[in-house]
């Protein structure tokens, strides 16, 4: 599988969503990139600018009807309003917009500059990314039972989101935020799905792969059309993944080399540390269903994970009835989980030998730019437990 036209962007970091073209058009519309940022976005006064991404700028600003400030995203000034990118930057307030739920960020407000480049308006959250916070912490089990707390209201907001007919496509730690209030919310809705509609309709010359190659399903990275909740499933199975591993689904040196893996569906590396991981045998066998190289071996949606997840949890808590009957009641829960662990585990394992064999012949693929955090500030909630000092220390 090569992608010669793609050199720079798969050499980066396989961590960062790819928004890339196969075979594109020779009359591609470009953009020179002289824009700058505005002082004012309709009635809202910029203020600072917070950062940038692939698609585009984050700025904090002022609304002086209301009062407040607010977090904008503004179109980068490097990409054309009338190209795919800066349709699927438009599309992002829309998709948002659907979504009433308060794992997501609302959108307050939407429009378009004379230029055509596309800006919208959200409450400016302060807080910090699951990615940055597990990246902090020095054992893997270190304070577990908060990052499947998290994990599960991630799912619940996906789950939402599916009941709408809309799939993320690029779930992962990075897009999740917390905030200090215990908020969790799922954030960048930019290459999002609608309706299950794939990427291929009215592209005769080529097609988009989006997505970020650490936590990308092979339907996903060898761009097939058809993007359904189970693309997503496999992003919850890569978030669970990190959270009892330390690491992502698929791990290499840049984009192109775990693109390439996860293309093929490669997950002998995978397997082995879920394996090696210090984690109830429920959580692992659940992590390896979502991550089954075949969408039909993965629980149907995000609803269905967060069930087995809230059991799995349920299951678990202390017990506020006598100790008699409340162990009698938790051998039957996990009597019960432990069984529908062999059942995710089968599912995940039947047919997956011959299909990954195919999987590898196949030599198509391609994915994305680094694209912005919704929520542009890291200001922290509460940190865990500090990590206990080492032997030698």
């Amino acid at each position: 599988m090569s992608f010669p036209e793609h050199t720079d962007a798969l050499a980066g970091p396989a961590d960062a969503t790819l928004n890339l073209r196969l075979h594109p058009p020779a009359d591609a519309p470009s953009h020179s990139g002289t824009a700058a940022v505005p002082h004012v976005l309709g009635r809202f006064r910029v203020l600072a600018e917070i950062g940038r991404g692939g698609m585009g700028v984050v700025l904090r600003a002022y609304d002086p009807t209301l009062d407040r400030e607010l977090a904008v995203k503004l179109l980068s000034p490097d990409i054309a309003a009338e190209s795919e990118a800066g349709r699927r930057f438009a599309q992002e307030a829309r998709v948002a917009g659907q979504l009433e739920h308060p794992g997501v960020i609302p959108v307050y407000e939407a429009g378009t500059l004379p230029d055509g480049r596309s800006y919208f308006a959200m409450p400016f959250v302060r807080g910090r990314t699951l990615a940055a916070l597990l990246g902090e912490r020095c054992d893997v089990r270190v304070d577990r039972d908060r990052w499947l707390g998290a994990f599960e209201r991630v799912c619940v907001a996906v789950a939402h989101a599916h009941g709408r007919g809309i799939v993320h496509r690029d779930l992962k730690p990075a897009n999740v935020m917390l905030g200090p209030a215990g908020q969790v919310v799922v954030m960048d809705w930019g290459v999002a799905a609608l309706g299950g509609a794939g990427d291929r309709a009215g592209e005769p010359d080529g097609y988009w792969v989006f997505g970020t190659p650490a936590y990308m399903p092979p339907e996903q990275a060898r761009g097939l059309a058809h993007a359904d909740p189970r693309t997503d499933v496999f992003g919850l199975g890569g978030i669970l993944c990190e959270i009892l591993t330390g690491e992502p689904p698929y791990v290499g040196a840049d984009a192109a080399t775990v693109t390439r893996q996860a293309a093929a569906g490669d997950q002998e590396e995978l397997v082995r540390r879920l394996a090696a991981a210090d984690a109830d045998r429920f959580l692992v066998s659940l992590a390896r269903a979502c991550l089954s190289p075949n969408p039909a071996d993965r629980p149907a949606d995000a609803g269905e994970v967060a069930r087995l997840l809230i059991d799995f949890r349920t299951a678990h808590e202390e017990p506020t009835r006598s100790p008699e009957s409340a162990d009698g009641g938790r051998r039957r829960r996990t009597a019960g989980l432990l069984t529908a662990a062999a059942a995710l585990a089968a599912a995940t394992l039947i047919g997956a030998t011959a299909r990954e064999i195919q999987a590898r012949g196949l030599d198509r693929h391609a994915s994305p730019p680094d694209r912005r955090a919704v929520t542009p500030t890291e200001s922290p909630p509460p940190p865990g437990p500090p990590c206990p000092p080492s032997a030698a220390s």
